[in-house]
């Protein structure tokens, strides 16, 4: 019984890391507000290439992160907190 319950608590916890692994969990690494050269250090530091342009168009594709008006910063949306946008009538 042991030996189930314990491959049972290694898949959930494999599943826990790959799940944060990749361009969402990037972004949650990430401050509110960001520039390029941050994504860029934290996808070295990950170990992942460092060009960040596919990643962030993604993310604006999918409306999780937005340019600010200052130039070359990115902001966080509400989407990417997980978080529903209500709209008021």
């Amino acid at each position: 019984m042991r030996f189930f319950r314990d491959m049972l608590r290694n898949d959930i916890e494999g599943e826990r890391t790959a799940i944060q692994r990749g361009p969402v969990g990037l972004l949650s690494m990430l401050p509110r507000e960001f520039t390029r050269e941050d994504v860029k250090a934290l996808r070295i530091a990950q170990g992942m290439k460092p060009d960040p342009k596919g990643v962030l168009a993604m993310w604006q594709k999918r409306r999780l992160v937005e340019r600010s008006d200052e130039r070359g910063v990115f902001i966080k949306t509400p989407f990417a907190a997980g978080q529903q946008l209500t709209v008021n009538n």
